[in-house]
């Protein structure tokens, strides 16, 4: 099939699409149950990915899921999860990886790798006397990565949110803001061979968002699930 996305740009399919499979070997250690370590080591074949191919003569940008031959990845993960004080609780993770790749396009064999971090920097917050008052500030930072022999930018991701309960916690009133640092729109660039094509991907993601929700009806009914099922094993034992 193909599929116009513009006049110059098709997405079309691939009958000769072939299974992928993968290996995967993960080693780790825990620490006081609070830092956790993994080294990884992943190898793909025939991982299918998207990729633009230019057509030069007719000027048309054409997307085509392909099989590339060769797709290794390996890296090493950092998490830990801890409380900093009664009312601040953090939880952070972070991975350097590489990520290499190679197959036949464009009528060449071509090769690229790249090293590359996710990170995940989160906050947690109760506040007031009466723990009334929640917050949650978190960050994600992917630097430059490689899929698919596309190189993609790096991009902060940031998100603010608070939360208070209200009416004997019947009444919640959040408010959130999205994206503060303006930081998540990237590029995408695919240069190999007789390929070199750029395309901006404006997320337009950035808002603040105000709720409020109410639960109605008598909130301090409890089930009776857990004592009939208790009961029930009991009278058939």
């Amino acid at each position: 099939f193909n599929f116009f996305l513009n006049d110059n740009t098709i997405a079309t399919g691939n009958p000769y699409l072939q299974p992928t499979f993968t290996n995967k070997f993960v080693l780790g250690t825990s620490i006081k149950s609070r830092y956790t370590f993994e080294f990884y080591y992943k190898d793909i074949s025939d991982q299918i990915y998207e990729i633009p191919i230019q057509d030069n003569t007719n000027n048309i940008l054409i997307y085509q899921p392909t099989n590339i031959g060769k797709s290794t990845d390996f890296g090493l993960d950092f998490i830990t999860y801890f409380d900093i004080s009664n009312s601040w609780s953090v939880y952070f993770v972070t991975s350097f990886y590489n990520i290499s790749e190679e197959a036949f396009l464009d009528n060449q064999l071509v090769k690229q790798d790249q090293w590359s971090n996710y990170s995940v920097f989160s906050n947690d917050f109760s506040l007031l006397k009466d723990k009334s008052l929640s917050a949650n500030f978190t960050v994600i930072y992917t630097s430059k990565n490689l899929q698919g022999f596309q190189t993609v930018d790096g991009r902060l991701i940031s998100d603010l949110s608070f939360s208070k309960k209200l009416f004997k916690d019947k009444a919640t009133l959040s408010l959130a803001f999205a994206d503060l640092f303006n930081k998540q729109d990237f590029a995408v660039r695919t240069k190999y061979g007789r390929q070199n094509n750029y395309n901006f991907h404006n997320q337009d993601n950035r808002y603040v968002k105000l709720g409020f929700s109410y639960k109605f009806g008598n909130t301090s009914l409890q089930t009776n699930e857990r004592t009939k099922d208790k009961k029930e094993r009991d009278r058939l034992k």
